[in-house]
């Protein structure tokens, strides 16, 4: 048997990710094989999940992917695994959709009728509990899941009096009530939480050891078994579907991929469906100033490259060889940090860092956030007349100067504000939005086959 469960909480604030890479570590260190996945377009506690998992993490969003390409990829990571583990975004709720609600992880819970764990921040009322839930399930009121509580942060707590009012009143139940531990907590950086720390897998194993001695972890599993239709129904057909075939009946399809510290951001269905169009995928470093060749598809993703700025200035052969590439015609999809990358130059605290010159921009990193939420956008060239893209944006830099037409315009979703930012130069593409390719088959278009450039 197989359980699964999203973990998610009345708001943001109260501890799903440290809490959900803890409880996925101590279900490993019990020899559990978990399979973890993120709500939203998030790539930060994606990375921190699969630290404790030691599996790549799915992002599951309904704002950017298809609905089937949810259960697809769902049913990908749970056909080979004991346990699947789903971090929500955010509150149970919160969507930039307030009324239906739509992509949030109430919403991932009802495509994937997924049973949800609630985690909720202690506070002194014995009836508070009761009258959340209460109100929870009222909204939830067309959906088919049960709900299992863990109060967080707890001490002093009657919790047989909780757990009566919460089985009088509700269909909830009380899984079991965690201390405060101010050893549970993960370090942030501007885009959100670290994993990079040399001690961090020590720091991981204290926090699966806590969580440990505080919850009876076979008796959430038990309440969590997954059986609803879709597993008994298409587990068997999804095991073949996707197993991977590298017999090619012509030559293989090369996609090299910018992976390092300053380039991170990716998600894992992304480099799926590359695999599934027939590419075979390679990996470089510009960091490692590591030369790019022989590549039918080039992909540089977001990240931290503002953190590695004079390193990159420095990167002469990757440079090099992306110029070539580009100058040849090959199709280049980069993404946030990656078109950072590729532009004139990066300018931090007034200090100046040349990069790759492919765009002709320059982009200045902020101590502020510039931009964030959901994105529609269109780009001015004849291969994507009539075509828009949903992604997501999420960064704390802007285009300080261009010398070249800016050819993407992006509308926030849920916001009336819309401007202009990203480059295109023959095949290649840079904007600061992140694209899913479950909605968004930019990478297809790039490819241009019956494009004619000078």
């Amino acid at each position: 048997m197989k359980s699964a469960f999203i973990i998610t909480a009345p708001h943001s604030g109260c501890g799903k990710t440290t809490f959900a890479v803890s409880i996925v570590r101590a279900l490993v260190k019990r020899g559990k094989k978990v399979q973890t996945y993120k709500v939203g377009p998030d790539y930060i506690d994606t990375s921190l999940l699969s630290k404790a998992s030691g599996k790549d993490t799915y992002n599951l969003d309904r704002v950017l992917m298809k609905e089937e390409d949810i259960r697809k990829y769902f049913l990908k990571g749970l056909v080979q695994n004991d346990v699947a583990v789903v971090e929500g975004v955010m509150g149970l709720f919160d969507s930039y959709d307030t009324i239906d609600f739509t992509g949030s992880s109430a919403h991932i819970s009802k495509i994937l009728n997924l049973p949800i764990l609630l985690l909720i921040n202690y506070v002194p009322s014995l009836t508070y509990f009761t009258a959340l839930i209460k109100g929870i399930e009222m909204l939830m009121k067309n959906y088919t899941c049960k709900i299992g509580v863990i109060i967080n942060k707890a001490n002093n707590l009657r919790e047989e009096r909780i757990s009566q009012s919460l089985a009088y009143h509700t269909g909830a139940k009380l899984l079991g009530v965690i201390p405060e531990y101010k050893g549970l907590f993960i370090p942030q950086r501007h885009l959100g939480l670290v994993n990079d720390d040399e001690n961090f897998e020590d720091h991981l194993d204290t926090m699966a050891e806590f969580i440990e001695d505080n919850l009876v972890l076979e008796e959430l599993l038990n309440f969590f078994i997954y059986d609803t239709e879709i597993t008994s129904a298409s587990l068997a057909f999804n095991s073949q579907t996707y197993s991977k075939d590298r017999s090619f009946k012509s030559s293989p399809k090369i996609c090299l991929i910018a992976r390092d510290k300053a380039f991170s951001f990716y998600y894992k269905n992304n480099l799926d469906i590359l695999e599934e169009e027939g590419y075979i995928l390679g990996y470089f470093s510009p960091l490692r100033n590591e030369p790019v060749r022989e590549a039918h598809f080039i992909y540089i993703g977001g990240g931290y490259p503002e953190l590695y700025a004079h390193l990159l200035s420095k990167s002469f052969e990757t440079k090099e060889t992306l110029i070539k590439a580009v100058k040849e015609g090959v199709p280049v999809l980069a993404e946030c940090g990656g078109f950072i990358y590729l532009s004139k130059s990066l300018w931090i605290d007034s200090q100046n860092f040349p990069m790759v010159g492919i765009f002709n921009v320059d982009i200045e990193f902020c101590n502020t956030l510039q931009k964030l939420g959901y994105v529609k956008i269109s780009i001015n060239d004849s291969r994507f007349r009539e075509k828009t893209y949903l992604g997501h944006q999420f960064r704390y830099s802007k285009i300080r100067q261009n010398r070249e037409p800016l050819v993407s315009k992006v509308e926030l979703l849920g916001k009336a504000e819309s401007f202009q930012d990203g480059c295109l130069q023959r095949r290649c593409f840079g904007s600061f939005t992140h694209f899913n390719f479950s909605g968004a088959e930019i990478f297809r278009d790039l490819k241009g086959e019956n494009y004619e450039y000078e």
